[in-house]
């Protein structure tokens, strides 16, 4: 970036900030807004949430619908059905917390 570059943004930032008009972030939309039956992974992000079910799908080298159900393929409404997997691992998802907020604090 040359230097009239620089000083170019630097004068578009000030006369922004001192008008008062500084851009406001708009939150992000949450897990538990977009999906349904989230039930313990509630106020992160969509991109975190799906970020996070990825990393439990590789690191249990699984693959989705071994949690989810097999109909999940054909149905976005399928997703938020329950299963026993999912049961089982909200469960060790809320001892990890318990555990973590108990010890750890």
């Amino acid at each position: 970036m040359k230097f009239g570059s620089v000083v170019v943004l630097v004068y578009l930032l000030s006369i922004q900030f001192a008008s008062g008009q500084a851009v406001q972030q708009q939150r992000p939309p949450m897990a538990e807004d977009v999906f349904k039956n989230v039930q313990v992974l509630k106020g992160i992000p969509v991109d975190e949430f799906l970020d996070t079910m990825g990393f439990i799908s590789a690191a249990l080298t699984i693959n989705c619908v071994e949690c989810h159900t097999p109909d999940s393929e054909n149905s976005w409404e399928k997703w938020a059905d329950d299963t026993p997997l999912k049961q089982t691992t909200r469960k060790m998802m809320r001892m990890v917390t318990a555990i973590n907020k108990d010890n750890f604090s």
